[in-house]
This record gives C-alpha cells, sequence and structure tokens, in this order.
C-alpha cells in the first residue's frame, strides 16, 4: 500500500470545487435562459433580465475558477512528501481548521437535501407543463 501524500490529498479533494463549479455553471444557464423569456419592452422586465445577467455572468465566473482551482489541485497528485512538525500537526489550530471543514461540509450537504424536494417538485411540474404544450 503506497503511503498517502499532501499532494495526493490536494488531488483527492479537487472533486468538491469541479462539482460545485458544475451547480454554479448550471445556475448560471438557468439565469440566462429564465431572460429569454422575460418582455425586454417592460421595465420590469428590462431590470429582472439585468440582474439575471449579472448573477449569471458572475456564476460563470465562479464556476470557471472552481475549475482552474479544481485542475491545480489535481496537478499536484505528485508531489513530493516534506517534512512536517508533527507536534503542530497534532496540536489545536489544525483540528479546528479540519473540524471548521468538517462542520461547513456537512452544512452544505444539509444545505442540498433540503433544497432538494422542493427544486425536484419545481422539475416534475415544470416537465409536466411542458408535455401538455
Amino acid at each position: 500500500m503506497q503511503a498517502q501524500t499532501c499532494g495526493a490529498g490536494l488531488a483527492a479533494h479537487s472533486a468538491l470545487p469541479r462539482q460545485i463549479g458544475a451547480v454554479a455553471a448550471a445556475m448560471s444557464e438557468l439565469l440566462r435562459v429564465h431572460t429569454l423569456a422575460l418582455d425586454s419592452l417592460e421595465e420590469a422586465g428590462r431590470r429582472e433580465a439585468e440582474a439575471y445577467t449579472s448573477l449569471s455572468r458572475a456564476y460563470e465566473d465562479i464556476a470557471s475558477r472552481l475549475w482552474s482551482l479544481a485542475d491545480e489541485a489535481e496537478s499536484y497528485a505528485s508531489l513530493a512528501a516534506a517534512q512536517h512538525d508533527m507536534a503542530f500537526m497534532r496540536g489545536s489550530r489544525p483540528l479546528e481548521a479540519f473540524e471548521a471543514l468538517v462542520r461547513t461540509k456537512r452544512d452544505l450537504a444539509a444545505l442540498l437535501s433540503a433544497s432538494a424536494p422542493g427544486e425536484e417538485t419545481m422539475l416534475a411540474e415544470m416537465r409536466k407543463a411542458s408535455q401538455q404544450s
């Protein structure tokens, strides 16, 4: 069995920014497509289109940056192992930082789990309406 290196760990954790980037890209596309339904002759329609366009561009930028981050993290897979101060690594700062990561991921999982049923219902309604037209 090969020893786990920090570089391999960085590469292994690249899936999270890659997947969050995919969510951001999908949100960007959803917002962009929504603007196609707006009446640009109406003031409220123009304001909504501006808001959605601004957010769509921001989501697109975030997706691109997250994908670049994931690519960079993957590039470190063969990074040579370095000496570590193990007394420090067993201390409170690394523990607290890792606890914060685990807690934040747990919160993200809870957010996604809570939003999924409503989004699944909306998706089913959209599919039904699409089939009726």
